[in-house]
């Protein structure tokens, strides 16, 4: 019974770090072959089917989307690489205002105005994590994609010492996680996937928006549920 707690936890946070990886780099790089195929693996359907399953809100709805994309990626994988590359440049790079801003500080601010005050506590919360943005300090960090990357490598060290059996430190990379989520992510990603997906209408863009909506909530829960867990394989 003990074995397969472990390997249920264990499940939970492989799910959670893939989830913010494909999120990572789907909002903070131009698209590729190898994430295309990642992000239409077994290995996404299985986040997004056993979310649905619990009943988990937003992911019947990013399924459906990553179904759908899903079919026209198989129909013509070259052509929806091209498409997913005109489409990402036009959401991220431009020219012209993006229609979703992937910035915190905008978001909380209004103002189309970057390295504001809700940037320096994004960077804070990253410094006491050991963490430095790529491109600091020439690059304002809260833009999503960064902030996810924090996640996902925090998701990564969870996942390391949970292997590891090294309680304190698992339990204090949860907590970081649950507190970033609380106080940055939860706060304007959900505003910013509405956007995102309202731009990208019909394109993989679209789906992208629905799983980051539904993920950061859930992933709260899962948090939480993690952090009661505690280390279920620690010796007695």
């Amino acid at each position: 019974m003990e074995e397969q707690k472990t390997e249920m936890l264990r499940g939970m946070l492989c799910e959670r770090l893939h989830a913010y990886r494909v999120l990572q780099f789907a909002l903070g790089s131009d698209p590729t072959e190898e994430f295309l195929a990642t992000f239409f693996s077994e290995a996404t359907e299985g986040v997004l089917r056993t979310a649905a399953s619990v009943g988990a809100e937003g992911f019947e709805s990013a399924l459906a989307l990553w179904e759908s994309c899903k079919t026209e990626y198989e129909s013509d994988e070259k052509a929806y690489l091209e498409a997913c590359t005109s489409r990402y440049t036009k959401l991220f790079v431009g020219p012209g205002e993006l229609a979703a801003a992937p910035w915190e500080c905008v978001y909380l601010s209004g103002e189309r105005m970057l390295f504001q005050a809700s940037t320096l506590a994004v960077r804070d919360a990253y410094r006491a994590a050991g963490f430095k943005a790529a491109g600091y300090p020439h690059v304002s960090d809260d833009h999503i994609a960064i902030e996810l990357d924090f996640m996902a490598r925090l998701a990564e060290r969870s996942l390391k010492t949970f292997d590891a059996n090294d309680g304190d430190e698992y339990e204090r990379t949860l907590t970081l996680q649950a507190d970033f989520l609380s106080e940055h992510l939860l706060v304007w990603a959900g505003d910013y996937a509405a956007d995102l997906s309202q731009a990208a209408e019909g394109t993989l863009y679209e789906a992208v928006g629905a799983l980051l909506s539904a993920m950061l909530p859930f992933d709260a829960t899962l948090l939480d549920e993690l952090r009661e867990a505690g280390l279920s394989n620690q010796s007695a």
